[in-house]
């Protein structure tokens, strides 16, 4: 039976918040003995890992013919239709128990990014897009203000951990 895109958006959605249970339910009960350094400064923790594997299993279930890229486990499969994950954006902050992590969910059908979505699972906030239909907060449709220049605008950036 093929799925249409508001169904595998329900189910991918299903996916990380099973995926943001598990970094919900250990969120500042993190061991030291659970965290390995992947290279300099950049971490992996049991939870990366345990919420990986719980959001490719039920992406399986659902869609057993796709193929799903982790940040933990490599890929996963070949097909047209590529999950790409992170089970655990923000593993530093994870780690040190600084409250601002997510998991990050897109899917590509052959060159094309057809959806993602970033789940905070410690506010219970998600964000998601859908290639020609815009984007939502909490099921809300986001608008873009008009502004001709930066006056009245909000910007953010991040700094790259591993340059200094």
């Amino acid at each position: 039976m093929p799925f249409t895109l508001d169904d595998v958006l329900k189910k991918a959605e299903m996916a990380v918040r099973a995926g943001g249970e598990i970094v919900r339910r250990n969120f500042g009960n993190i061991s030291s003995l659970s965290i390995q350094e992947k290279a300099k400064d950049d971490f992996v923790t049991l939870i990366d890992k345990e919420s990986e594997n719980r959001i490719k299993s039920i992406l399986k279930g659902f869609f057993p013919d796709h193929a799903i890229l982790g940040e933990e486990m490599g890929i996963l499969g070949e097909s047209p239709f590529l999950w790409i994950l992170d089970p655990l954006d923000g593993t530093t902050n994870f780690i040190h128990g600084f409250p601002f992590v997510a998991i990050s969910l897109a899917l590509l059908r052959e060159d094309e990014i057809v959806f993602g979505i970033v789940y905070d699972p410690l506010r219970d906030d998600e964000f998601w897009a859908v290639k020609g239909k815009g984007s939502y907060h909490n099921g809300r449709k986001l608008k873009v203000k008009e502004s001709s220049g930066l006056d009245g605008t909000l910007i953010a950036t991040g700094f790259p951990f591993r340059s200094k």
